[in-house]
């Protein structure tokens, strides 16, 4: 299922899910991911698709509700009572010093029970009284209680006796509070001399009338729901009838209400106006602020939403990038070059605002450049970095040279062997994202969960039930040679220059071809400029050749078992123009469409590189 949700860019806290009318994205190798959705709004307010919505949750609110039998339909909001049974130890679990709680005279018995362990145990011929608690005299109050044998006397005030007619009898009584609750032993016929010890467990006060069961907080049966509202077994408890909880109230007009514990609320509220929508839209889609995230078979792709275009009618075009491209518009420069001069006074640069790296690898260079730049004010991005790595590399960044993070990270990747960068959207909970950024290390450039000579993804493109389409293939030679050439300005105004030669493609026959490559300026270390030569003479072997196919996102091998990156396997036959074969490829862009049925694969070569 792909959903598209928006989300602050700063907090990674989830806003909105939302529904464009399409959409596309695309995960890139070392560049930042595209998300792009045409946002309907159906109207220059926005009111239309507002209403839709609405419409569509109440309708599938109701209909799951019918469904499971919690549906209630009624022009009359459904009521709930509450009754409160006041005694506070109902069954006698709980003892006082000799006695039992809540109880002045009588011992905690367990010779026998109705509930729980324990019930009241009386010696006759004396009386015993409970204070009922919470209850002002000459209120009304009803009070239940179960007797172990028949003649056992109640009495609610204390001068109207109720005898149990049988072993086991719930004795009911409703009357004026006095200052006591009697309970007694066994009586005579006339109620004027305990004739035998007696038991009582299962003691209920509520105030005013009441003609239901006894209750504590342990019950389980009937339509309520039981609580203490305390300690278990020694506080009072509550019936809540009817149970409203996983209800839906219907009114006449259709529109479905949910218990919130306290009273109903409207479970799917109307839209708003159309002025409060179309300044929500406007919100939401603000540039930089508020990030688009599609999420597709468990993969998150997407970043801050960069330029959209509206007009009246039409839906709204959205574009969102990942969040490296955020670092193209930040500097290699430490915090405090907020306040302090980048040139002196004497014109010169002031070198205490340079970025001088060194005992790391390059994956590590780049996080600390990444991390750097999240420690100014307002950059703290929800971004996870991985632990630092030792190694042998060093890159000086001046500060006067302005270079943004984002170029940074692409030299870094351009040199032998150089790693390659990622930041992985992931959820921390089901309303918060962040990224998690991740290098590859000297050992293993190549952020690949696949091996180059052995990977697990297969696609069989020839297959009579394949579930591959393709592939078409680009072949671009501009960037061939067998002489390449780098080149780098010292601060001195003195250069550096790299050079590289390969004889093999002469040797096969083809022109002598160069590499030119004069963009590195800042480098200072000859072996750093040599590795660039280095790699533009290993890539520059053979041409660029891309391929590009279409994989089925509903069979395996799935998209939540590769990323860009990851080598491959694409298996061949019956191509006109591609020999029979197995062949190894490596992921560099996977894209996507809104209905999440097929995504286009694009593979570059591997080069040999690990």
């Amino acid at each position: 299922m792909t959903r598209y949700f928006i989300f602050e860019t700063l907090t990674g806290e989830v806003l909105r899910e939302i529904e464009p009318s399409s959409a596309s994205w695309s995960s890139r190798l070392n560049e930042p991911e595209t998300v792009n959705v045409d946002l309907p709004l159906n109207g220059p307010d926005g009111s239309d698709v507002e209403r839709e919505r609405v419409a569509r949750e109440r309708a599938e609110l109701i209909a799951g509700a019918v469904a499971s039998g919690d549906a209630i339909f009624s022009d009359v909001a459904p009521a709930q009572s509450v009754v409160t049974n006041l005694f506070p130890n109902p069954s006698f679990e709980t003892a006082n010093g000799d006695g039992v709680a809540g109880v002045t005279g009588g011992v905690q018995s367990s010779e026998w029970s109705s509930t729980g362990d324990y019930s009241l145990g009386l010696v006759a011929p004396a009386a015993y009284a409970f204070l009922p608690p919470g209850i002002e005299v000459g209120s009304t109050i009803t009070v239940l209680a179960r007797a172990r044998f028949a003649g056992q006397v109640l009495s609610a005030d204390g001068t109207t006796p109720v005898v149990a007619i049988h072993d086991g009898a719930v004795v009911r009584a409703t009357a004026t509070a006095a200052r006591l609750v009697y309970l007694y032993g066994v009586m005579n016929e006339d109620q004027t001399q305990i004739v035998s010890d007696g038991w009582w467990d299962d003691l209920l006060i509520v105030e005013g009338e009441y003609d239901g069961d006894y209750f504590d907080g342990n019950t389980t049966t009937g339509d309520a729901v039981y609580r203490w509202t305390g300690e278990p077994g020694a506080s009072t408890s509550e019936a809540i009838s009817p149970v409203l909880d996983g209800k839906v109230w219907v009114t006449p007009g259709g529109i479905p209400h949910t218990w919130d514990g306290n009273g109903w609320v409207e479970a799917v509220p109307a839209p708003e106006s159309p002025k409060r929508v179309l300044e929500g839209w406007r919100n939401y889609l603000t540039p930089w602020k508020h990030s688009l995230m599609v999420e597709e078979s468990g993969r998150l792709y997407g970043g801050p939403i960069q330029p959209h275009d509206y007009e009246p009618g039409a839906p709204v075009k959205v574009t969102a990038r990942g969040i490296r491209a955020y670092f193209k518009k930040r500097n290699i420069l430490p915090p405090s070059a907020i306040s302090v001069p980048l040139v002196l006074s004497d014109g010169s640069p002031n070198e205490t605002l340079d970025t001088n790296l060194s005992g790391l690898d390059l994956g590590s260079i780049g996080r600390f450049l990444v991390e750097q730049a999240c420690q100014w004010d307002g950059a703290g991005l929800p971004i996870v970095f991985e632990e630092p790595r030792t190694g042998v590399r060093v890159r000086e960044y001046k500060a006067v040279e302005l270079k943004d993070v984002d170029e940074a990270l692409g030299q870094l990747s351009e040199v032998l062997n150089g790693p390659d960068f990622d930041f992985r959207l992931r959820w921390v909970d089901d309303s918060r994202v962040e990224w998690v950024m991740v290098s590859g290390t000297e050992e293993k450039p190549h952020l690949s969960s696949t091996a180059p000579d052995d990977p697990h993804i297969v696609w069989d493109l020839s297959a009579s039930e394949s579930v591959g389409r393709g592939p078409s293939i680009q072949v671009n030679p501009s960037e061939m040679g067998s002489l390449a050439w780098s080149s780098a300005g010292r601060g001195d105004d003195s250069v550096i220059i790299a050079r590289q030669y390969d004889p093999l493609l002469v040797e096969r026959g083809m022109p002598l071809m160069e590499i030119v490559d004069t963009s590195h300026t800042n480098v200072v270390v000859q072996e750093t400029l040599d590795d660039y030569a280095k790699e533009a003479l290993r890539t520059g072997k053979q041409p660029s050749e891309f391929w590009k196919f279409s994989v089925s996102l509903g069979d395996a091998p799935y998209l939540r078992d590769y990323r860009v990156g990851d080598y491959c396997m694409v298996q061949i036959s019956g191509d006109p123009y591609i020999p029979d074969g197995d062949y190894i490829r490596r992921i560099v862009e996977i894209i996507g469409d809104q209905d999440g049925l097929w995504a286009d694969i694009t593979c570059g070569e591997t080069f040999g590189r690990i």
